[in-house]
């Protein structure tokens, strides 16, 4: 009887210890990145795990801090991308001024097979990169704008009279006029030099 008693104790206090065990599991959490004031705080808890099908899906929760934020990390101040690793089944989009809602992202899990259970083990590589998108310039809009000074010479010499080149009109009006139309021009074009994204590199896929 005693022995009978001794082994129950036993499977009870190992059925205690793989309980508390599978909690401490279920419970953990890992934090990476910095502490920056302007940042984007990304909080990733699993929800479920499908064995059978190598997926897993996490919940997803994105909140933007400082100058990113509106109304206090509720919605971002730009639109916001988060570029994910291929294991994640596409990027996460956030427009701007609206308001962030909890995603559910399905992502590929690697490893087993579930034949070992209870002994299987998965595993899976995720990457969450914050992407800040510049567009560059429409340059077939710019034309209109490149015309501008020829179009506006055209005009100039519809004046009464014809006057030459260094009248009064020309110091008062018309070289005034095209300078500040070719500075607008070469201003426009550097920004958008500037803004656009590096060519990517030969041979790559062109998104």
């Amino acid at each position: 009887m005693g022995l009978v008693l001794l082994g129950v104790a036993t499977a009870a206090l190992c059925g205690l210890w793989l309980q508390f065990g599978e909690r401490q599991g279920l419970d953990t959490r890992h934090a990476a990145g910095g502490r920056a004031p302007d940042r984007i705080d990304i909080d990733a808890s699993v929800q479920r795990v499908d064995a059978a099908g190598r997926e897993l899906v996490l919940r997803v929760l994105v909140t933007p801090r400082g100058a990113l934020a509106e109304a206090g990390g509720i919605s971002p101040a730009e639109n916001l991308t988060l570029q994910t690793s291929s294991s994640v089944r596409g990027d996460l989009t956030f427009p701007a001024h609206s308001r962030i809602a909890t995603v559910d992202v399905p992502v590929t899990l690697t490893g087993g097979p579930i034949t070992d259970h209870p002994f299987d083990a998965y595993e899976t590589d995720m990457e969450l990169h914050l992407v800040r998108r510049r567009m560059g310039l429409t340059w077939p809009a710019l034309g209109w704008m490149a015309a501008t000074p020829f179009a506006l010479a055209a005009f100039r010499n519809t004046a009464p009279g014809a006057p030459p080149i260094g009248s009064l009109l020309d110091y008062l009006a018309f070289f005034w006029a095209e300078t500040l139309i070719a500075f607008c021009v070469i201003v426009v074009v550097v920004r958008a030099v500037r803004a656009e994204d590096p060519p990517p590199p030969r041979g790559a896929p062109v998104p």
